[in-house]
């Protein structure tokens, strides 16, 4: 049996050939959004002419992208489930208005979709992805000035912090509570933050295939993952989509500020890989 760090290392080495393949495509996803944006990188400047540009890409772009958004969402079923049983039609109905009336919207599709239509008229490809996190969210809620009979059965939905009575009877506390929910999203993976292999000819193929994402140390301790181990990782404030400051401008600004520990950001990578780890001579999805 393969133990975890020789698996972490073999999907390592894996990572590194995929990160070195998408630093090989940047050259060509710049020269195309810089297109896109009116950069004439194609065309030397000559002293003394006009420097006026063409915008027939990005002109293009802006015409067909209502078009094709029209195709995928004008009808007002996205999805459409079959029943697969006599009986199942009752059920079949029921997914389909649930997933058009409430998943569709509460999982950003359409804003998924606009990003990769985007991707795929300006960079020739673009990539879907959907998750589902676990999600622990936390406020604390102040309160002042309340009767003590407010307090009654608070400890059933929260924690209640630094209660205080004044001379007149009355209350002040903080309340204190967590929810846990799951939160089903769609988005488009930035082409600089997608990672395939060099060897792939398609993603069925590839022996991984993934995102890298920059993910505060809080979002990964609200997915549920230990906080002592996420507090020792490196920080990382450089973007996960390299293509970030091509796509943003020359305009653009960071503002830096100062942040506890539990806002820096950490680089995550969110992978499946084909292994065998059974011995068995067929590389499994991990």
């Amino acid at each position: 049996m393969i133990d975890d760090e020789a698996i972490a290392k073999r999907a390592l080495r894996l990572i590194v050939q995929c990160e070195a393949f998408s630093d090989e495509q940047k050259a060509a996803r710049d020269r195309a959004l810089k297109s896109y944006g009116g950069e004439a990188v194609d065309v030397p400047i000559v002293a003394g002419r006009s420097k006026a540009v063409s915008m027939d890409v990005r002109a293009t772009v802006k015409k067909v992208m209502p078009s094709i958004m029209r195709v995928l969402l004008a009808n007002d079923k996205i999805v459409q489930y079959e029943p697969t049983s006599p009986g199942s039609e009752d059920m079949a109905s029921q997914a389909t208005d649930y997933v058009n009336s409430v998943v569709v919207v509460e999982s950003d599709v359409e804003k998924a979709l606009h990003d990769a239509i985007f991707d795929a008229l300006v960079l020739k490809t673009g990539i879907l992805t959907w998750r589902a996190y676990e999600r622990t969210n936390v406020t604390v809620k102040s309160f002042s000035g309340q009767p003590p009979d407010s307090l009654i059965g608070l400890d059933d939905v929260g924690e209640i912090l630094d209660a205080e009575q004044d001379e007149s009877g009355l209350v002040s506390y903080r309340l204190r509570q967590k929810e846990t929910k799951v939160e089903v999203k769609m988005a488009a993976v930035p082409r600089g933050a997608f990672l395939i292999h060099p060897n792939a000819t398609s993603i069925e193929d590839s022996p991984l295939v993934g995102e890298r994402q920059s993910v505060s140390r809080s979002d990964l301790v609200s997915r549920g993952y230990d906080k002592d181990a996420v507090f020792t990782i490196a920080s990382d404030n450089t973007p996960a989509d390299t293509d970030s400051m091509e796509r943003r401008g020359d305009d653009d600004s960071d503002v830096d500020a100062d942040v506890s520990k539990a806002m820096e950001m950490v680089t995550v990578y969110d992978v499946v890989v084909r292994m065998d780890l059974d011995g068995d001579g067929i590389a499994e999805l991990h």
